[in-house]
Parts: structure tokens; sequence; C-alpha cells
């Protein structure tokens, strides 16, 4: 998750934002990663794909 958070994936480090703004950015992204992972371990639970990755 730390990764995804910063050069991984969201970018994080990039936005330039602060204060309240960053905090509701933080949370718009932790929705967003929760529900990545949920769907993630609902596609592996119903065996629709054996091995969730990250496309490159």
């Amino acid at each position: 998750m730390f990764r995804d958070f910063k050069t991984g994936g969201y970018n994080l480090e990039k936005t330039n934002v602060e204060g309240k703004r960053f905090i509701y950015l933080v949370l718009l992204m932790t929705i967003a990663y929760t529900s990545a992972t949920i769907q993630g371990h609902n596609i592996k639970r119903k065996g629709i794909q054996n091995y969730v990755v990250r496309v490159k």
C-alpha cells in the first residue's frame, strides 16, 4: 500500500497539496485502494483469475 500511495500508482508526493485538501485526497485514495482490494479479493475467490496483479 505504501508503494501504491507513493511512486507506484497514486503519486501522492507530486500533488503538492496540504491542509484539509491533503486529508481529503488521502481519504479518497484510501477508499479507492480499499475498493480495488475488495474487488481483487472477490475475483480471486470466484476463480475468475488465479493471480491478480497491477498492470505495468
